[in-house]
């Protein structure tokens, strides 16, 4: 599953991913959530982590709850990981769920913002 969150009222979306967070830990281990957020790192680097994430499983936990935070406005500037993204989220089975938290303003109008539309659940925190 593949859920986008986004807005002003950071507040709320917080709350949301705080909810999310909790559900989780109970019906699975803590040990399978993982945050991610743009960083001092070269687009390599961001890709092999993506993939890290999102194709390897834990030793104890079966689920993952991958949580990418502030990940569209400065995507475009990470081909590689973008790409990667591209062609991964659609096959993202049901042992992962992926989050994009957006706390920060974006460009609408970015191809990857519209490809997460198709794909994600999207809510929008105003």
């Amino acid at each position: 599953m593949i859920l986008f969150y986004y807005g002003e009222d950071t507040w709320t979306l917080e709350r949301e991913v705080k909810n999310l967070k909790a559900e989780f830990e109970k019906q699975h281990s803590r040990s399978g959530i993982e945050e991610l957020t743009l960083q001092n790192q070269s687009d390599e680097e961001l890709r092999s982590r993506l993939r890290e994430l999102l194709e390897s499983q834990g030793l104890f936990s079966t689920r993952q709850l991958i949580i990418l935070k502030n990940f569209l406005g400065e995507i475009n500037k990470f081909p590689l990981a973008e790409e990667y993204l591209f062609k991964k989220l659609p096959t993202v089975g049901e042992m992962v769920e992926v989050v994009f938290l957006q706390e920060e303003d974006f460009d609408m109008r970015l191809k990857f913002y519209k490809a997460l539309q198709k794909l994600a659940q999207t809510q929008e925190f105003t």
